[in-house]
């Protein structure tokens, strides 16, 4: 099975929202080119404050070349390495 790097990778930060659904569902946020191999693929970020709570998730974005695979594979395998000081559920679309 051949090994694909990413050819394009991007962050997209979210706007943030004093709810958690609020940043969750946002339709809006900053690219920012990931110039680091790590990069934060998936973050929530949950600040308390003196006035209000807010939250924001960031996204990440790979594209890879899959012009050299001539055959449809029967499986795949993701690699994402991340850590956690919590649960976690990762979500690959």
């Amino acid at each position: 099975m051949p090994v694909l790097n990413p050819t394009v990778s991007t962050q997209i930060t979210g706007t943030t929202s004093p709810t958690f659904a609020g940043a969750r569902d946002a339709t809006s946020g900053t690219a920012v080119a990931a110039s680091s191999r790590y990069a934060e693929a998936v973050k929530f970020v949950s600040i308390a404050g003196f006035r209000a709570n807010t939250y924001s998730i960031n996204r990440y974005f790979i594209e890879f070349d899959t012009s050299g695979i001539t055959v449809s594979p029967a499986d795949a395998t993701l690699s994402i390495y991340g850590f956690s000081n919590s649960l976690a559920d990762i979500f690959s679309v």
